[in-house]
């Protein structure tokens, strides 16, 4: 009679051979589970070859984009300085503020007065009008004028008031710009911290959510109440981490400037009423209940009131946006938005988890799994979920089959079936990882198989010599 022989001798040996037969147990019970319920090894998902998709799954989106000329989000600082509300001037004239000769001196402004640039004159402030409002002469428009068209226009309103001839000298009248107007604007920044990435900890992919909203009132200069100084009075462009479109919304939801078809309107509608906006609704409001304003939906950073500042562009692309959208007004708020929806998915044999994509250049599904089994490989996770994909090219059994999932304009999901071994050598596999794609790693049937009598059997095989080794000593 034939015998087996012995797979160990010497104390201890039962076990050894008890984890030889769990192995081959649990070797036949996986097939005869995934043949009679249908596991998912044995009908794996199946999709769109990636070879016969359309080029645009393959033309680059990210890498080609440059920043854009941070001239464009400025302005020119104009060769003289005009009025405009805010600004407060120094005005002196004897006519008016004195017994109408030159004996009362004007008074001298010191620097640590309202923190005023050092003149002579009484200090007047521009109002929201656009006037100063001097003695005698009530309100003066001087809005867009400079300070020497100013004391001209003084000149010849106190000769109309006193009457003075015009043979006689001009009244003595002194005018100096003793402050500079401001624009305040609000800046938020809802940018990743320097740390920034998922909490995928659950994932194996390590790292900590670091957000760092900041919101700031920021106070600009004439002449550099604008989008280029607002974002350099609190840290610059956007950051990797950060959205590469900064948004403008103006002071109570009005767009003051807008470009369309027909070039800037002042009521800020891109060629006409926008959608969803009644007749005759202007800068985005409407008449509601009892004559009060109402909002137009949508009424988020996505509607047509706000402007979009690109800040990077594909080569020959146009910026999308007016000059007078970057100038800021009184209450405007910029804001700066993360890329939380820049990531993609994984599933499947990869296991659950979200991963960021980079901002500045596009990766295909070669890259991706790199990104995703090389960190998790990091922290010790990939053997946990039953192993790598061919890629890895080691002893184990590997997954050849990509499954990803692409939204549709219409909510829809398109499924993309990626060849891992064909990606290796046919560029024509190697589709462009789009934000929001779900990559589901799987085996086909026969790898399954391979992989679970590797797992199942040949590991049992090794872990019972193993064992016997150690107690045989």
């Amino acid at each position: 009679m034939t015998t087996l022989p012995a797979i160990a001798v010497g104390r201890g040996s039962a076990r050894p051979a008890v984890r030889v037969v769990k192995g081959m147990v649990c070797l036949a019970l996986l097939a005869a589970v995934c043949a009679a319920s249908g596991c998912a090894a044995m009908h794996p998902l199946s999709g769109v070859p990636a070879e016969n998709l359309a080029d645009s799954f393959r033309t680059p989106v990210r890498t080609p984009q440059r920043p854009i000329d941070p001239s464009l989000l400025g302005q020119p600082r104009p060769s003289v300085y005009r009025l405009d509300t805010g600004d407060i001037v120094g005005v002196f004239a004897p006519a008016l503020y004195g017994d109408g000769g030159l004996e009362s001196p004007p008074p001298v402004v010191a620097e640590t007065t309202l923190n005023l640039i050092p003149g002579q004159g009484f200090p007047h402030r521009v109002g929201r009008d656009g006037a100063l409002h001097i003695p005698l002469l009530g309100p003066v428009l001087v809005r867009g004028m400079t300070i020497e068209e100013t004391r001209g226009r003084l000149v010849d309103l106190i000769r109309a008031q006193y009457e003075i001839d015009e043979d006689k000298p001009d009244p003595v009248v002194t005018l100096s710009l003793l402050k500079e107007r401001t624009i305040s604007v609000v800046v938020f920044r809802n940018e990743m911290g320097p740390d920034g990435a998922l909490d995928n900890d659950a994932q194996g992919q390590g790292g900590e959510r670091f957000d760092s909203p900041t919101g700031e009132i920021v106070e600009l200069p004439a002449y550099q109440n604008d989008v280029l100084h607002a974002l350099a009075a609190t840290g610059g462009t956007p950051n990797l981490e950060g959205d590469t479109v900064v948004t403008v919304a103006r002071a109570g939801g009005l767009r003051l400037t807008g470009c369309g078809p027909n070039g800037c309107r002042p009521d800020g509608l891109m060629g006409g009423t926008p959608p969803g906006l009644p007749a005759g609704a202007i800068g985005g409001h409407s008449a509601g209940p009892a004559g009060r304003p109402m909002i137009a939906a949508p009424p988020t950073v996505d509607g047509p009131q706000v402007v979009k500042i690109p800040m990077q562009l594909l080569p020959g692309q146009a910026p999308g946006f007016c000059h007078s959208d970057v100038i800021l007004r009184d209450g405007d708020a910029v804001y700066v938005g993360s890329r939380t929806k820049d990531v993609f998915y994984t599933g499947g044999l990869l296991g659950p988890g979200s991963f960021r994509l980079p901002r500045d250049s596009d990766i295909d599904v070669l890259e991706a799994l790199a990104v995703v089994q090389g960190q998790r490989q990091n922290v010790g996770t990939t053997r946990a979920l039953t192993g790598n994909s061919v890629l890895s090219r080691d002893v184990t059994a590997g997954a050849s089959s990509l499954i990803i999932l692409r939204e549709r304009p219409d909510g829809t999901r398109l499924r993309i079936e990626v060849d891992l071994r064909d990606a290796i050598v046919d560029p024509r596999q190697r589709i462009l990882i789009r934000p929001q794609d779900y990559l589901i790693l799987q085996y086909r049937k026969g790898e399954a198989l391979v992989a679970g009598f590797e797992r199942f059997f040949i590991e049992g095989i090794v872990q019972g010599v193993a064992a016997s080794l150690t107690f045989g000593n």
